[in-house]
């Protein structure tokens, strides 16, 4: 990558900002997913392979070039919101577009303005907020996404008839057996669903034989969450897309050193840098210099 800033899984990636996915990509900038020798792509959504000089696209795939405001175009060139023009009028309609939306630019229901430069709005996405890995990574309550004007998913009523409750599971595998599979097991988080699970909890689940056998030939507990609460269980434990600023931890308190770090000895290591290991997290968190000491 070269000269990139902001970007998420780049490959092979120069000169592009605020992007997702840019294997392949060049002077591109405010996109979701694209890439695979793809340039000049602004303000556009799926726009992959091949692809050159797109403004406010989607799906937009396999050698076009030169569109505005187009979706789920192949191999066409100098077309706006999929209708075909020369070049000229091509290039004299754009520019009189990009005018229009500078000085009437779009207003969400929150006031927020549009003008050209700005990604989609967000309350045009094809998905709610709770439906989407944005849930995943930065996770809001519903009151919050609400507050956004976002649109949030109402999950269906669900009346799951529990055959065993979590805390009656026997805690090894091999103090059940096949009878099991099948049966609807409630879900740990189940009584805080009304209070606040927000982790799309489904209350009850089952267990199907292949899964049975799998945490029996492994020695494995079964599971007390539901699938949905399992994943975001897992997804707390990741670090998230964020940056903290962090002192080095090293003062032989909290760990004790194998070695000696000349750079601060007996003190408490002075060195300030950004890392993704928030705070309040309990991983031990060096600088490169106290590392390096005692790693090497």
């Amino acid at each position: 990558m070269e000269d990139c800033r902001y970007v998420l899984f780049g490959g092979r990636a120069k000169d592009v900002m605020d992007v997702n996915t840019g294997d392949g990509l060049e002077f591109s900038y405010e996109n979701s997913t694209s890439g695979v020798e793809a340039y000049g792509i602004k303000f556009s959504s799926d726009a992959w392979p091949q692809v050159h000089n797109l403004e406010y696209c989607d799906s937009c795939r396999s050698g076009v070039r030169d569109l505005f405001g187009c979706i789920a175009l192949r191999e066409k060139q100098y077309c706006i919101f999929n209708r075909q023009y020369s070049q000229k009028k091509y290039q004299v309609l754009v520019s009189k577009i990009k005018e229009h939306m500078d000085t009437l630019p779009y207003a969400d229901a929150k006031g927020r303005i549009y003008k050209y430069g700005e990604f989609f709005p967000v309350e045009t996405a094809p998905f709610a907020y709770n439906e989407s890995m944005a849930h995943d990574w930065f996770p809001l309550t519903e009151s919050q996404v609400i507050a956004e004007g976002w649109r949030w998913r109402e999950e269906a009523d669900r009346a799951a008839v529990i055959d065993i409750f979590p805390n009656d599971l026997p805690d090894h595998v091999k103090d059940t057996d096949e009878s099991i599979v099948g049966k609807t097991i409630g879900c740990l988080h189940a009584g805080l669903s009304a209070g606040g699970c927000n982790q799309k909890c489904t209350l009850g689940f089952r267990i199907i034989p292949s899964e049975f056998e799998f945490y029996r030939s492994k020695n494995i507990a079964l599971p007390r969450l539901c699938p949905n609460c399992r994943h975001y269980e897992r997804m707390r434990r990741l670090t998230t897309y964020k940056l903290y600023e962090r002192q080095c931890v090293c003062d032989d308190v909290l760990y004790q050193n194998t070695s000696q770090h000349p750079h601060h000895k007996e003190v408490r290591c002075p060195n300030i840098f950004q890392s993704p290991y928030a705070p309040e997290r309990p991983e031990i968190v060096y600088c490169e210099q106290c590392y390096q000491s005692e790693v090497v």
